[in-house]
């Protein structure tokens, strides 16, 4: 409910400012400059509260995941989609025989481009080494 109601008052705030600004007494040129100036600084915004986020391992804001439509049958893994990115919220049971029937939940940030077998690759590669040597002091 809460990501709604900030989704909904961010959407409110673009409204009103392109009328703003299409109301003003510039030329259509520089209109137009200010409204992509503008788009950017919002994309920046939720890009950027998204990533912190994703790094403190909490779930997005201003991301969508779309329905359920990007879920595995992995142990859960779920994929939200933002603009130009994706956060992919990794609950995977770990194959390795020293971790029996361990799971690693992460939160990933990555472009839109990246495949779930790409981004499981990578946190695999980064995060099981960490446990493995935790485990073996």
């Amino acid at each position: 409910m809460l990501k709604l109601l900030i989704n909904l008052i961010l959407f409110t705030i673009i409204l009103f400012t392109i009328r703003f600004i299409i109301k003003s007494n510039s030329t259509k040129f520089k209109k137009i400059i200010k409204i992509i100036s503008f788009l950017i600084i919002i994309w920046i915004i939720c890009f950027s509260s998204d990533y912190i986020l994703a790094k403190n391992q909490k779930l997005p804001l201003f991301c969508s995941k779309l329905f359920g439509i990007f879920s595995y049958q992995d142990g859960g893994t779920v994929e939200y989609i933002g603009l130009g990115y994706k956060v992919i919220d990794f609950h995977v049971l770990l194959t390795d025989p020293y971790l029996p029937g361990e799971k690693l939940e992460k939160k990933y940030l990555c472009s839109w481009n990246t495949t779930y077998r790409e981004a499981k690759y990578i946190i695999q590669k980064i995060y099981t080494p960490r446990v493995l040597d935790y485990i073996k002091h």
